[in-house]
């Protein structure tokens, strides 16, 4: 989903398109910005951001189930011990249910298998409709996050597709979730499509405020992804959006 005017030896550097060697102090992410990664880790309730070159990048790789093992993300629970777990780390009152939900979704999203997915999907079909699904299910979630080194604040728009893409490495729930409107043709904030945040941006925790706080000292520390554990995803993405072509492949319905 690269653009056709973007020239890879260049990235975006205070505003201006430069060469991809010149030294460059405070640079801007864009999606121009091809030869540099995103490393988002948690701070008390935010995100601290920076950017590392791809090239002398000390910062380690790990496999999913590893880094899963760490965040706790190793089982599914149901949709009452989710509330009852946030109740107990937080004031539920400041959620919406709509916003819960949300969560939810995005949790089930990191954990969950097919079946699970999909049994969700179905009872929030039942609950509303499925109108409402096609737009539940492109909903984001955002993150607060302070980046770079003058700290300023944003948010990073989190999708229900790039959360089962960063932490799911299954391309049946890639399907599924396409199956029911997902779209993949969207970025974050940085410029990214599903399968370039899969590439340039580090392991990044869906619901940093479940967290207890002994666990945010687990967050200051910072993976990538083993990037041959979602190539398979990250081809599904890709032929979606009609980007490639593999034999015997048909578009998720």
């Amino acid at each position: 989903m690269k653009e056709d005017n973007v020239d890879d030896n260049s990235i975006l550097c205070n505003g201006k398109m430069v060469s991809k060697d010149a030294e460059c102090k405070n640079v801007i992410t864009s999606k121009y910005n091809k030869y540099q990664k995103i490393s988002l880790i948690h701070n008390n309730d935010m995100i601290i951001g920076s950017i590392d070159s791809r090239i002398g990048n000390d910062i380690p790789y790990i496999k999913l189930k590893e880094i899963k093992t760490i965040y706790g993300l190793y089982e599914s629970i149901d949709f009452s011990t989710f509330c009852n777990n946030l109740k107990n780390m937080n004031d539920i009152n400041l959620y919406s249910e709509k916003y819960i939900e949300q969560l939810y979704f995005h949790y089930i999203l990191a954990v969950g298998d097919h079946y699970q997915v999909h049994k969700w999907i179905f009872e929030y079909i039942d609950k509303y409709s499925i109108d409402r699904l096609n737009q539940f299910i492109n909903l984001p979630i955002y993150l607060p996050v302070t980046f770079g080194k003058n700290k300023n604040k944003t948010s990073y728009d989190l999708y229900p597709i790039v959360t089962c893409a960063m932490w799911n490495n299954n391309t049946e729930l890639i399907r599924l979730l396409v199956s029911f409107g997902a779209v993949v043709d969207i970025t974050d904030c940085y410029g990214f499509y599903p399968e370039e945040a899969l590439q340039y941006i580090s392991y990044l925790y869906p619901l940093p405020f479940m967290l207890s706080a002994k666990d945010y000292n687990i967050n200051n520390i910072l993976y990538y992804r083993i990037i041959e554990e979602f190539k398979d995803v990250i081809k599904e993405l890709k032929c979606i959006a009609g980007e490639c072509v593999s034999k015997n492949w048909n578009y998720p319905i």
